[in-house]
């Protein structure tokens, strides 16, 4: 949010993109969206939907990779931008639906199988970022 908001300077817009995307090499994915990697581990939240991989705690959320991509168009890290959308939108073709979110270990799309939250922003990623 703070590359996406104007309140990361250029040297930290440029270090939390970085930082983005290694983590998401890590996480063994390309896509961007990753929430809280490496996850909390089991027992940080006393609620059963954040155990680790689960809900918002390790997965890849296609609403957050619209904002985390039209950050990276509006800040100069066009080529990272236009990957991710290419990620997105193979998944979505590949998997046929525009889902709530991607859980990684078992690579299953999770949630909502017509999330407008993930259309929304990414449309808006293209509108604005392309």
């Amino acid at each position: 949010m703070a590359v996406h908001t104007g309140l990361a300077t250029d040297a930290q817009a440029s270090s939390i993109l970085d930082k983005l995307e290694a983590a998401a090499l890590l996480a063994g994915t390309r896509r961007a969206g990753l929430s809280l990697w490496p996850p909390y581990p089991a027992g940080t939240f006393n609620h059963p939907n954040m155990q680790p991989f689960t809900y918002q705690n390790g997965g890849v959320w296609d609403w957050w990779a619209g904002v985390q991509i039209l950050a990276e168009f509006e800040r100069g890290a066009s080529n990272m931008a236009f990957g991710h959308l290419v990620e997105a939108a193979r998944h979505w073709k590949g998997s046929g639906v525009v889902p709530e979110w991607f859980h990684l270990p078992s690579g299953t799309d999770q949630g909502s199988s017509d999330f407008g939250g993930a259309a929304g922003t990414l449309g808006l990623a293209v509108v604005r970022g392309l």
